[in-house]
């Protein structure tokens, strides 16, 4: 009988800590472009208690692909989530000073952090294929939420009191400083470092803690088929950003790599007033202003992101030639080869369009790190939103700035 993937995670954490910790801040360094350190937290020290009892975190559900929800998460403080989220969908630096004064979190970086969840739950599960090769797999849950935890550690006792917990944390260490940190815990219902008797005393003995704070859930359109798998896409890049991680080998179609990004199923927690939103902002362009496509022609995200445009009454032009300033260009791809090699023949500077907007419904680590060395403005996942879309149009420079 095979183990229950929570306890595979949990014995992970207890005998292979380190390597974990160092996996998952490779992933962080990969996406922000600058050295990264995890330095680990005592899971039963006050430090810890101090960066996740009462205060707002994000908390993702781990899912197992065939089990359903495990008795396991992922924490990320606010302040890790937006530097990391930020990286995912190229936010600039005065975006995230802004978003962490006000604590506001748009609804792009939100599905960025979700998406950053992803791949750091991929690193686990590739941490756990070296330990055994049909090592089960794992995805970020999707009902996770920002929450204002009770005391330490009663988030855990939030979504189980009923089991041990082995958990690691960090700090996360961003070119030297520190930028939030972030904790996984599973149970393996025998064994574990914090014990159920901790968790109900430091909350106060109310098994779930105060009332959690929920935050917005993720679009379902942003996390593709409900319940399958993606594909891993990976690749070196060929010119990678400073301080970040060199990845496997490049090819066309490439091998899984020490990343991946699964699916998660769709939340029936979007209600309808969130879709009627979306479907009811206005797409625009300003007049004179190009927007143009590059994908391969069976490339479905493609094929959707153009409909999307063109319902709006925006035309939409392939993108053959370099582009310039007064175009808009949109490159889909599932491929960081390609995605950069698109990138660097039709926007390479100093001749650059109005807005560079890097696309995928396969999302990954490396293809964040290739729209960043091709200098995209900005990553979009597809399936796309009218409102997302919106947001990012809004970027675009009105007519008397466009020469």
């Amino acid at each position: 009988m095979a183990e229950c993937p929570a306890a595979v995670l949990a014995k992970l954490m207890r005998e292979e800590s380190e390597t974990l910790l160092k996996v998952l801040a490779e992933n962080v360094e990969a996406l922000v472009g600058h050295s990264v350190e995890i330095q680990p937290l005592d899971p039963e020290g006050e430090e810890l208690a101090s960066v996740f009892g009462e205060a707002e975190v994000y908390v993702f559900p781990v899912e197992d692909h065939q089990s359903g929800p495990l008795p396991s998460l992922l924490l990320l403080d606010l302040t890790g989530a937006v530097h990391a989220g930020a990286a995912f969908s190229l936010m600039g630096a005065e975006q995230v000073k802004e978003v962490l004064e006000t604590r506001e979190i748009p609804e792009i970086l939100h599905d960025s952090i979700g998406e950053v969840a992803n791949i750091l739950c991929g690193a686990a599960v590739n941490v756990l294929r070296e330990k055994m090769p049909k090592a089960p797999e794992f995805r970020r849950g999707a009902d996770f939420e920002t929450i204002t935890t009770p005391p330490w550690p009663g988030v855990l006792a939030r979504v189980d009191d009923s089991h041990p917990w082995d958990l690691i944390a960090g700090r996360i260490m961003i070119a030297d400083e520190p930028r939030g940190a972030l904790l996984l815990a599973s149970s393996d219902r025998v064994q574990g470092i914090v014990k159920p008797e901790q968790i109900l005393a430091a909350a106060g003995g109310q098994p779930g803690g105060p009332e959690a704070e929920k935050g917005e859930t993720p679009a379902t359109d942003e996390t593709g088929a409900a319940g399958a798998p993606a594909d891993v896409v990976s690749s070196t890049e060929p010119e990678p950003a400073a301080g970040a991680l060199a990845t496997e080998s490049a090819t066309e179609e490439p091998e899984p790599a020490a990343v991946t990004t699964a699916a998660a199923p769709p939340t029936t927690a979007a209600s309808d007033e969130t879709e009627e939103a979306a479907g009811a902002a206005t797409l625009s362009v300003p007049e004179g202003v190009r927007v143009l496509l590059a994908a391969h022609p069976a490339d479905m995200g493609a094929f959707g992101l153009r409909t999307l445009l063109e319902e709006s009454g925006i035309t939409v032009h392939r993108a053959r030639a370099r582009c310039c300033e007064g175009e808009i260009l949109f490159v889909v791809s599932r491929s960081p080869t390609d995605l950069l090699v698109r990138l660097k023949s039709l926007a390479a500077p100093p001749l650059r369009p109005s807005l560079v907007v890097a696309c995928s419904d396969r999302p990954t680590r490396d293809l964040v790190v290739a729209a960043r060395n091709g200098h995209a403005d900005s990553f979009l996942v597809l399936p796309t939103t009218r409102e997302k879309l919106a947001a990012l149009l809004a970027q675009i420079p009105q007519p008397a700035e466009v020469s």
